[in-house]
Formats: structure tokens, sequence, C-alpha cells
């Protein structure tokens, strides 16, 4: 992640009270990998369904798979992404933060391919 971008985590942060977020609710930087995850997921499954697959199960399943591989619930995640989203004045920081992951990941998935032979 560029400077940019974590300065905007770390502002987000610092601006708001500890106590203000429930323990429960994923902080800004386990929410904003998450939903870059999910983002990456969401864009790539439709291209791979096919007619039989019942999309709703190959979701699930993929959706689960991300949240175990970042060491969190389902009910977390859904508890963190509503807390989140009631404060939409803390989004646009985490929405750069996505976006600039989504762009490092294709710009290092670009790099390993130009040295694919």
């Amino acid at each position: 992640m560029r400077k940019g971008a974590w300065a905007l985590l770390a502002f987000v942060a610092c601006s708001l009270p500890a106590d203000q977020r429930p323990p429960e609710v994923l902080d800004d930087s386990a929410f904003v990998q998450v939903l870059t995850e999910i983002q990456l997921l969401e864009a790539t499954s439709k291209k791979h369904l096919r007619r039989d697959d019942d999309a709703s199960a190959v979701y699930r399943g993929q959706y689960l798979a991300i949240f175990e591989a970042q060491g969190i619930t389902e009910a977390q995640f859904r508890t963190s992404h509503a807390w989140w989203f009631d404060h939409p004045e803390l989004m646009p920081p985490i929405y750069d933060a996505v976006v600039e992951q989504l762009n490092d990941w294709e710009r290092e998935w670009g790099q390993i391919e130009a040295q694919s032979p």
C-alpha cells in the first residue's frame, strides 16, 4: 500500500476514539483487507460461473474462504460491515485504501506476467 493510503488510514484511526468502535468490529486495516478480497472475488467470479453452477453456493464458499483466511467469522464481518457503513464519514479512506490495494495487486500481477516465458 502506498504511503498516502497508509496516511489516510492512520488519520482515520487517530481521529476515531477507541471506545467509539465496538471491539468485535474489524479495525480499518483489517476491514480494508477483507473488502479488497471481496471486491476481487466479485469481479472475477462473474466470469467463471457456468450456467449449471449455483451462484449463491459458489459465492458463499468463497466468502467463507476469505473470512477463514483473514481469521474472522461471517458474523464478525457482518457486524463490522454494518458498523462501518453506519459511519459513512469514515468510508472514503477505506474505499481509497481498497482501490490502492487492488491497483498494487494489478501492478504486481502485471510484473509477474511480464516475467513469464
